[in-house]
């Protein structure tokens, strides 16, 4: 329902559209003044995810994703290397853990599952 319907007929209503985009630019304005909007949002999901698993990522993806979700949830999600292809390129995984549980001899004392 718009607002003027609710509105008694001699009041105008409180925001037309270009008084709402008016405003909406003034915050925009400001928000990017101060730093508060990031420039891109990061991307967490694969390219296999993206293309309703038509597409397989690379392997530079992977690393990318794997950095992206440690920078997003610092203290919770670590990207760790764990080995070496033949081709010599590192190997990573990625250990999500509210329990701060690092290694599965630290899961097994705690009694935690290792997967």
């Amino acid at each position: 329902m718009d607002c003027a319907a609710l509105a008694p007929t001699a009041m105008a209503p409180i925001f037309s559209r270009s008084t709402g985009r008016a405003a909406l630019q003034v915050a925009l304005a400001l928000g990017l003044a101060a730093g508060s909007l990031s420039a891109a949002p990061v991307r967490l999901s694969t390219e296999a995810e993206r293309s309703g698993f038509a597409v397989t990522g690379r392997y530079s993806e992977t690393l990318a994703l794997c950095k992206s979700f440690q920078k997003a949830y610092p203290g919770v999600v670590q990207c760790q290397t764990f080995g070496t292809t033949p081709e010599g390129r590192p190997m990573v995984a990625l250990i999500a853990t509210r329990s701060g549980v690092r290694t599965p001899a630290q899961a097994r004392r705690k009694g935690l599952p290792v997967l």
